[in-house]
């Protein structure tokens, strides 16, 4: 398990490194008439998301460990884009494997960064399968986005800075695909206030986390259908799983229509920048499946979001 020292630990490494990211206010307008909402920009993170923190003090571990020439990763992009440019301020090589389907705002951020994109496999689980086979024929280290003790603490230093900018945060919004972040935030934020609300938001067709809790074991999607390919995670793993039974407070699912009204309404109302994945916070709480209260923090997790991306949503509308 993961502990509140090793987050803090965690922050002492990321210090120089990432951006302590803006805790705003969400100004109340006709597409989002709430008050005393904020909104933490992991959007305006280095890298474009809050996956840096985590990838950093993985990589950071194996390059002083002095184990590998490498580390390989498995990404739809937000991760490897981290593994990525972490890598690179440490010395080492790094792969990131791709899928099929990822956006190529982020395969070209991996490439920029220094990384090597590898396409391969339509999902995650295949993704994952052909990084450990790198791992394998490269020696490499396999870095997860999710199931490292040490990724989850590096993600939890979002919470540590939500309660030092926001001490009377009543409820926390996190985006949820293998759970990292959530884990990560949760346990942070529990361990200093445990009267905080934390809730977790998955997307309708992507929801493993949601049915691993409500089973009662890890479960292995057959197939994941949404537009949020940030949040495409097939299984979480007992780590996340573990600690988000003990520490979250709920997990809402939201429809891809949803979503893609949120991260519009983002756009138009609240002038931020937001991928799909980003925004599910935001969708939880214009759908109305969470209660937006006064002291609500919904985390926007990236912007990592094509130009083609941007003008479909300001087409819909």
């Amino acid at each position: 398990m993961v502990s509140l020292e090793d987050v803090e630990q965690a922050r002492e490494v990321l210090s120089g490194v990432v951006r302590r990211t803006p805790l705003v206010p969400a100004e109340p307008g006709p597409g989002f008439p709430y008050k005393g909402v904020y909104l933490k920009l992991e959007s305006l993170q280095v890298t474009g998301s809050f996956k840096i923190r985590g990838a950093y003090v993985k990589v950071r571990d194996v390059a002083l460990s002095g184990k590998a020439r490498g580390v390989v990763a498995f990404s739809a992009g937000n991760h490897g884009k981290g593994v990525a440019y972490a890598a690179a301020l440490n010395g080492l090589e790094s792969a990131i494997v791709m899928p099929e389907y990822a956006v190529r705002a982020k395969v070209e951020g991996v490439r920029y960064l220094g990384g090597e994109p590898v396409i391969s496999g339509s999902n995650s689980m295949e993704t994952a399968r052909k990084a450990q086979e790198i791992a394998r024929d490269r020696g490499y280290v396999f870095v997860h986005p999710f199931n490292d003790p040490l990724v989850i603490a590096g993600q939890g230093t979002v919470g540590l800075e939500i309660l030092e900018d926001l001490p009377d945060a009543t409820q926390v919004v996190v985006p949820v695909s293998g759970g990292g972040l959530l884990s990560g935030v949760a346990l942070a934020i529990k361990a200093k206030r445990p009267s905080v609300r934390l809730v977790g938001v998955q997307p309708e067709g992507s929801n493993a986390m949601y049915r691993s809790l409500k089973e009662g074991r890890v479960v292995e999607l057959e197939s994941v259908d949404t537009i949020a390919d940030g949040l495409t995670a097939k299984r979480v793993e007992r780590l996340t799983l573990d600690i988000v039974r003990e520490y979250v407070d709920e997990i809402v699912l939201v429809s891809d229509e949803e979503i893609r009204l949120a991260a519009r309404m983002m756009l138009t109302d609240l002038k931020v920048v937001s991928e799909l994945s980003g925004a599910v916070g935001i969708a939880a709480l214009i759908s109305g499946k969470v209660s937006p209260s006064s002291g609500t923090v919904v985390v926007v997790s990236g912007s990592n979001v094509g130009g083609d991306q941007l003008l479909d949503l300001l087409r819909a509308g």
